[in-house]
């Protein structure tokens, strides 16, 4: 599999166009994006996060070929948080994400949430508004840091907030990048965007 870092926006004017569908992932910072999408693209320190949440406003597009002739773009958007970011960030975000959540090309909105937390008004909220453009997947991540029976009790009760809240949504999948738990799963759902007979 051939993947590679091809640019980085930080303004709404700064978004480039691509002939391949986009996979967008998003969610709080430290949600264990970065982890996840390094994972994916099964490489090590392809995509980097910042230790100070609410710092990395940029958005990070990665090429992932699987096999000759496929490709997808793997979209990493700036982790949201706002309780240490200042004004001028948020405004930043505001424009970036409001652009860039309504291009054509988006397949799949990957939202993550760790799974030792609840989500709250503003990711709910969130969710709602990008299921409404194209239904979520939800990510439960870190699930190497609770018990199986935990994991399945949040799922079922993650399940059941995005349901009383009008979320279109495809799917949970509980992840954990540590021991490599439920990414195969993830994996092949997005590969599933990729033309057919050409492997």
């Amino acid at each position: 599999m051939n993947t590679s870092y091809i640019t980085s926006a930080q303004k709404a004017n700064q978004l480039p166009q691509f002939e391949w569908g986009e996979v967008a992932f998003i969610g709080r910072s430290n949600c264990g994006k970065s982890s996840l999408l390094n994972t994916l693209l099964e490489r090590k320190n392809l995509a980097r996060s910042s230790s100070t949440p609410g710092r990395t406003q940029m958005i990070n597009f990665f090429k992932v070929s699987p096999q000759k002739e496929q490709a997808l773009i793997f979209a990493d958007l700036p982790g949201y948080g706002f309780n240490v970011a200042s004004k001028d960030v948020r405004k930043n975000w505001d424009e970036l994400m409001g652009a860039y959540v309504e291009r054509s090309s988006i397949l799949e909105f990957i939202c993550l949430l760790d799974c030792r937390r609840s989500p709250d008004d503003f990711e709910l909220d969130y969710w709602r508004f990008l299921g409404e453009k194209v239904p979520i997947l939800l990510v439960l991540t870190k699930i190497d840091k609770v018990s199986q029976k935990e994991c399945s009790t949040k799922t079922k009760k993650v399940t059941e907030v995005l349901e009383a809240n009008g979320i279109a949504f495809k799917g949970i999948y509980p992840i954990s990048n540590l021991k490599k738990t439920g990414v195969k799963k993830l994996r092949d759902t997005l590969y599933s965007h990729l033309p057919q007979g050409e492997e």
